[in-house]
């Protein structure tokens, strides 16, 4: 993922009541590692930052949840200009669940998209274009919209940041479209949950994986759940959605 440009999903947070039992979790599960740095406002917090095992830089981070900083995993999406890009936000029917805030080098804010989907937009001078490295097992490599409104969702994200979708073939019934930035390649996609009886709107991250039946069965044994079973594409590609031990979602794949 490019994590320069404007509008990229760039980065990834797990925000959890309880640290060091997510940090267990994702440690036996993909084998992350996992850095402190210190929060300079708050010298009792510390900021995790999670680097994927034989990865060369960090691609997200875990932090405490709190009345501030509402729990869940949520993406991070780049802006040239947090300020003015959470009040274009409002204009465009999101909600600020926090407002711009400076952490060390870091500006961010949390916001609410019009299906209830929390996420940040952030600028931070210190995170390198991670496109030059290949992905490697345990990585955040896709990230994916599910949504019960694909119109109104493709609305709002091509407003907010000029994201482009291009429907997949999928021989379902269900379309599914990738999502690029910049007429690059697609780094994500938006699945429709139209014909679904559940609500179905999410924006999550997924991990790439060697085999995805394998996690989703230590996912359980470590006190996580799987929510959608493992499921081959036509292509071979191979996914699941799933739940960590703090009742977080999240997706795996394995390429074909």
């Amino acid at each position: 993922m490019n994590t320069t440009v404007p509008g990229n999903v760039a980065w990834f947070e797990v925000n959890t009541q309880d640290v060091e039992s997510t940090k267990q979790f994702y440690s036996e599960l993909f084998g992350w590692t996992f850095a402190a740095v210190p929060i300079a406002s708050d010298p009792q917090q510390n900021y995790i930052m999670i680097t994927a095992q034989n990865a060369q830089q960090p691609m997200g981070g875990i932090q405490q949840a709190s009345s501030n900083i509402p729990k869940g995993i949520m993406l991070a999406i780049r802006s040239e200009n947090v300020q003015a890009g959470s009040k274009r936000l409002v204009l465009l029917g999101a909600k600020i669940i926090h407002k711009p805030t400076q952490v060390n080098d870091v500006t961010f804010a949390i916001m609410q998209d019009p299906f209830d989907n929390l996420f940040s937009i952030f600028n931070c001078n210190g995170l390198a274009d991670q496109t030059s490295t290949p992905p490697v097992l345990g990585s955040f490599t896709w990230f994916e919209v599910g949504t019960c409104d694909i119109q109104a969702t493709q609305e709002f994200y091509q407003a907010a940041f000029n994201w482009q979708f291009s429907q997949y073939e999928t021989g379902t019934d269900r379309p599914y479209f990738s999502i690029a930035i910049n007429n690059e390649d697609p780094t994500g996609g938006m699945a429709d949950h139209s014909l679904s009886t559940k609500n179905q709107n999410y924006l999550i991250p997924y991990f790439l994986v060697s085999d995805v039946t394998t996690i989703a069965c230590k996912t359980q044994k470590l006190g996580g759940q799987v929510i959608n079973a493992p499921t081959c594409t036509a292509s071979g590609l191979v996914h699941a959605c799933l739940l960590d031990n703090q009742g977080n979602l999240f997706g795996v794949f394995s390429q074909p």
